[in-house]
């Protein structure tokens, strides 16, 4: 999606507070359409900035909601990550 690449870009260039903003407009636009894939991806994705901040709760905390949406889905990929 244009947010999750918006967000990819701006994390690249360690803009985590922009990579954070669209890889949450793109969460909110999954639930909204209740794409459970998009969901596990942007949880995942913003693990990942949580944790470059050292942010190492609300890391775990999106890790741990990619991995259990994952396997609800039984998306084999974010299971892996979990």
């Amino acid at each position: 999606s244009t947010y999750n690449g918006l967000g990819l870009a701006y994390y690249h260039k360690s803009d985590y507070e922009q990579a954070i903003k669209y890889f949450i407009l793109g969460l909110d636009l999954a639930e909204q359409t209740s794409s459970d894939n998009a969901k596990v991806n942007f949880y995942n994705n913003i693990g990942l900035v949580y944790h470059d901040i050292n942010d190492l709760d609300k890391a775990m905390h999106y890790y741990q909601l990619s991995f259990e949406t994952g396997k609800k889905i039984n998306n084999t990929k974010a299971i892996a990550r979990g």
